[in-house]
């Protein structure tokens, strides 16, 4: 009896860390095509340096890692507060929806106007970070809460 519990156990394990080599295969394949593309991009700054600065030794060039392509701060946190459409960081949209507005809104809304502001930008992203904004300016006292009849919360800046 026992062995049959050992062995549906064992096959379970094997099945999962099949999966996961699966997915190590699939990421490596997409990172590989992600490392040609940089070094096709590589090899055409090299070119424009050869021809407008000869002398220049290229190979003494150090590498510099950056967080841009991961939208991530050092910290491994969001960007939220640093970016925005026209450099308007979304805690600014979100004051200044406040103030157009006059009147409490829920989350949902609030994060419906700040999308009118940023098109094409992701719904659960923006949703996030409104949600952290108006947390911290409930805190710092910029805005109050009221909760409406039907349950939901309602923020408005304070006068």
């Amino acid at each position: 009896m026992g062995d049959t519990y050992l062995v549906s156990g064992l096959r379970r394990l094997r099945a999962e860390k099949l999966g996961d080599l699966q997915g190590v295969g699939e990421r490596m394949a997409e990172l590989e095509a992600e490392a040609a593309r940089i070094e096709d991009v590589l090899a055409h700054i090299d070119g424009v340096l050869k021809e407008v600065a000869p002398g220049e030794v290229i190979e003494a060039i150090k590498p510099v890692r950056t967080n841009k392509s991961r939208g991530q701060a050092p910290t491994g946190r969001p960007t939220a507060r640093r970016d925005g459409i026209g450099g308007i960081p979304v805690p600014r949209q979100v004051l200044q929806v406040m103030r157009q507005e006059n009147i409490p809104l829920t989350i949902s809304q609030i994060t419906d106007c700040v999308m009118a502001l940023r098109p094409g930008e992701q719904r659960a992203r923006i949703d996030k970070c409104v949600r952290s904004c108006v947390t911290q300016k409930v805190a710092e006292g910029l805005l109050s809460r009221t909760d409406s009849e039907d349950d939901k919360a309602l923020f408005s800046i304070r006068h």
